[in-house]
């Protein structure tokens, strides 16, 4: 995951032009946090979740047009990656190979590792994505904040912190 410094630079510059300021220490990761409940819902691309998933985890199809706010997600992944390990010296970015036997992937090749349990392990992209479905869903129903809090992103970069 060598691309770490220029997605968080490129999340930086999108939020910058909302007037929020991302860094990793705990005031930017409050910021983004509280944005997410009135924003990560429109980031995901209008069409089958199944579908979705595949683009978004196995890259199938250049993030463009209507895709284009998975960039956005994967961003915000790499933002909460990295917000947990500026607080766990443990943990690291590891790259999984593989997929199911049908090809279909249900998570990211991309998590994070090194945690006091073995057992433990964070899939930032897979949470991102899913988060952002969450905040879809308020959208839709026209409840923002219903599952995606203002404290949703800062408690999950907390509690993996402190494994």
């Amino acid at each position: 995951m060598n691309c770490r410094a220029k997605r968080l630079d490129a999340l930086r510059r999108f939020l910058e032009r909302l007037g929020l300021d991302a860094n990793l220490r705990d005031d930017g990761l409050g910021v983004v946090s509280a944005w997410l409940p009135s924003h990560c819902g429109a980031l995901v691309p209008t069409m089958r979740r199944d579908k979705t998933m595949q683009v978004f985890f196995r890259h199938l199809a250049p993030w463009e047009g209507k895709l284009r706010g998975l960039n956005a997600i994967f961003d915000l992944a790499v933002f909460m990656g990295e917000c947990v390990i500026a607080r766990n010296p443990r943990a690291h970015w590891i790259e999984l190979a593989g997929s199911a036997d049908d090809g279909e992937a249900t998570e990211s090749a991309f998590q994070l590792g090194g945690f006091k349990s073995r057992r433990d392990g964070l899939d930032p992209m897979g949470e991102m994505i899913y988060l952002c479905e969450d905040g879809a869903k308020d959208l839709r129903n026209g409840i923002t904040g219903e599952r995606v809090r203002p404290d949703r992103l800062f408690g999950r970069v907390r509690d993996y912190a402190m494994r």
